[in-house]
């Protein structure tokens, strides 16, 4: 699996008639001449994934992949609603964090397009037991360095 780190993130939710689409656009890191990645995130039911990509077994698709020019590549890749939290938690408190993504030939495209077959987010190795701040103690450093000056 390939993978790009994350620089920022932007989240939307999309209301239609027929669907509600929850979206994140994710933009990679600054690469060589000023090139960025970037990926869409959809979030929708399992039976929502657009038949083009299901049928080939994938959950999206990448374009420019390997292109000539000086832009990124681009993601476009369908979620289950259901990880929409997770992918949220792990953006907000985690650092650094990676959109990784695996791909293979698309049939009937330009040989920039290719199916995503795997996506995601990950971070890089961690100590375990490393878990969330322990707020009480936090509080008690703020009081101790306002009433200490």
């Amino acid at each position: 699996m390939a993978k790009f780190e994350i620089e920022s993130y932007l989240v939307e939710t999309v209301s239609r008639t027929e669907f509600q689409d929850r979206r994140v656009h994710l933009v990679s890191t600054l690469l060589s001449h000023g090139i960025q990645h970037n990926a869409l995130l959809h979030f929708t039911p399992a039976n929502d994934f657009p038949s083009s990509f299901t049928s080939e077994d994938a959950v999206g698709a990448a374009t420019n992949v390997g292109g000539l020019n000086f832009n990124g590549m681009s993601f476009f890749v369908w979620l289950r609603s259901s990880s929409f939290d997770e992918v949220i938690d792990i953006l907000r408190n985690e650092s650094p964090v990676f959109f990784t993504y695996g791909l293979r030939d698309h049939p009937s495209s330009a040989p920039t397009t290719k199916l995503v077959v795997a996506a995601g987010i990950s971070t890089d190795p961690e100590t375990p037991g490393e878990g969330s701040p322990d707020i009480d103690a936090m509080t008690d450093q703020v009081i101790d360095s306002l009433v200490l000056g």
